[in-house]
């Protein structure tokens, strides 16, 4: 099977591939791109990327699971693996999310910073990210660019925060400082971890 590619489809391909896609070897599944409902998508067990379906997969059958190699920039025509297995059953996680009004005040999430950037390289500059937040244990959704022609969708599973945390208050002890709304750490909520 041959996958004919624009440079916006080969973008959003290399995105999905490096950034989303699981690293570890041992889980070939996780390393192949999930064609399905229009979009593609990658999981690592941590996190869930996924983009409309480019150009180019019009022949490509829905549920398929696909392995690529070395993708190049601009135009391409790519010749793809399948990979035999069940891609995770990712709805169960997005239908979880719904988008709530917190009436208690701000909610602080602690969110891993490394997967946060995997999401955030590679967007076009100045693009803006919404975050569908419903809760402190509850995932995630990021998306950008949803009324336009390349839009880009994440979900991201929130960290531990270790209790009784203090946040930094660059304000001074008197001055009111802003309520945080995320928190960046990479210790995966193991042990003790540093204000931010």
């Amino acid at each position: 099977m041959l996958i004919r590619l624009n440079k916006i489809g080969t973008k959003v391909l290399k995105w999905l591939k490096e950034r989303g896609a699981s690293t570890d070897n041992a889980r070939r599944i996780l390393q192949a791109l999930h064609v399905r409902d229009g979009f593609i998508e990658v999981a690592d067990g941590f996190k869930i990327f996924a983009a409309p379906t480019p150009e180019g997969f019009e022949e490509v059958e829905q549920g398929a699971l696909l392995s690529f190699g070395k993708i190049p920039a601009g135009d391409n025509i790519l010749e793809p693996e399948k990979v035999d297995g069940e891609f995770p059953d990712t709805d169960e996680l997005i239908k979880g999310i719904v988008e709530t009004e917190n009436q208690e005040g701000a909610i602080v999430i602690g969110l891993n910073s490394r997967y946060l950037q995997d999401f955030l390289v590679g967007l076009p500059k100045g693009e803006v990210v919404k975050f569908t937040i419903s809760g402190t244990h509850r995932p995630i959704r990021m998306a950008t660019n949803v009324e336009g022609n390349n839009p880009r969708f994440g979900v991201l599973m929130p960290m531990q925060i270790v209790a009784n945390a203090e946040f930094y208050n660059p304000y001074g002890l008197d001055e009111k400082a802003p309520t945080p709304t995320v928190h960046h750490s990479e210790n995966n909520g193991k042990g003790d971890e540093e204000p931010s």
